[in-house]
């Protein structure tokens, strides 16, 4: 089968290698990303957002694999979830001691904001990287996030090192992921339907 995303995810990969920041469409709303192991690249992406370094993102990862590798348990709860909730789904977790994600995006109480994404373009360019992407949506600090490319802001269309050329004409608009929390490390908790 021929992807649209096939020409250009290997230039995105590099970019993504070489500690540079990406403007992408997620299963949810259009993106700021970087490779989350990249300090300097994530401070990037606090910098474009005019975001407070207090208020952490949300990474995407391609396989139960890979996110087991950033967490210290996943309870078999949010095992069952993952696999019949069918809207995007983001889980806070306890994050595993040794994950080597830089100090810029572990906060005080040691959770981090992961979702296993569906999204064929996301997923192939997660796994291609072979490790976590940043994705946050893209909108600055406290303003609304955009409904479609044509809503970003152009301060940041500027400001990134690479867009992607895919999906910029959809007008279709599509909700935030669902975000539940991990608590005691078993019981789940919806903060966000």
């Amino acid at each position: 089968m021929n992807k649209g995303y096939n020409f250009f995810l290997p230039e995105i990969c590099t970019q993504l290698e070489a500690g540079k920041t990406i403007l992408y469409p997620t299963e949810t709303v259009w993106g700021l990303g970087c490779d989350a192991h990249d300090a300097q690249a994530v401070e990037r992406i606090f910098e474009i957002k005019r975001r407070e370094e207090s208020k952490k993102f949300v990474l995407l990862v391609s396989s139960i694999e890979m996110l087991r590798s950033y967490v210290r348990q996943i309870p078999q709860k949010a095992l069952k979830l993952i696999d019949h909730y069918e809207k995007p789904l983001t889980i806070v977790y306890d994050m595993a001691a040794n994950c080597g994600l830089p100090p810029i995006l572990q906060n005080e109480e040691q959770t981090i904001a992961i979702r296993l994404t569906r999204d064929p373009f996301c997923a192939e360019m997660v796994q291609r990287l072979g490790r976590a992407v940043v994705s946050t949506s893209a909108n600055l600090s406290g303003e609304a996030f955009p409904q479609h490319f044509g809503e970003i802001p152009e301060s940041i269309k500027n400001t990134v090192d690479y867009i992607a050329p895919y999906r910029q004409e959809e007008r279709a608009q599509q909700p935030p992921s669902t975000i539940v929390r991990v608590i005691d490390g078993e019981d789940l908790v919806f903060i966000r339907k």
